[in-house]
């Protein structure tokens, strides 16, 4: 009796196996597409309080400044996910993408991130 469930505990240590590589495969992936994003997120924070001290460059410069940032830290921004207002007191920048994560069998998930931060300017 005890050699039929021999082979079946391997068949289910196999399976636990793929399920772990699976799950770590699943969170570096994850964890790249948040680690960049953390990365723009203080890059543009770092700006919009430069800004909001020394004054607000033109909102072109602005959303150039942003997009050079995404492509330093590997995220595929487009000028129509920036939103930037631009006030007598306030500075508001508001910005959305999707990270597309591609896994083997052809599935491919889209993470959304956004970026949304008001300041007051001095």
């Amino acid at each position: 009796m005890l050699k039929k469930n021999r082979g079946e505990s391997k068949i289910i240590l196999i399976l636990i196996l793929l399920i772990v590589v699976a799950g770590i495969y699943v969170g570096f992936k994850w964890g790249y597409a948040s680690w960049d994003a953390a990365g723009l997120r203080e890059d543009v924070n770092e700006s919009l309080v430069y800004w909001s001290t020394h004054g607000a460059p033109p909102p072109e410069n602005m959303r150039i400044e942003i997009l050079q940032k995404a492509r330093e830290n590997n995220i595929e921004l487009y000028d129509e996910d920036i939103d930037i207002e631009l006030g007598d007191q306030f500075l508001n920048v508001y910005l959305y993408w999707e990270t597309e994560l591609a896994f083997p069998g052809g599935y491919t998930y889209y993470l959304p991130f956004s970026i949304e931060r008001e300041v007051r300017i001095k």
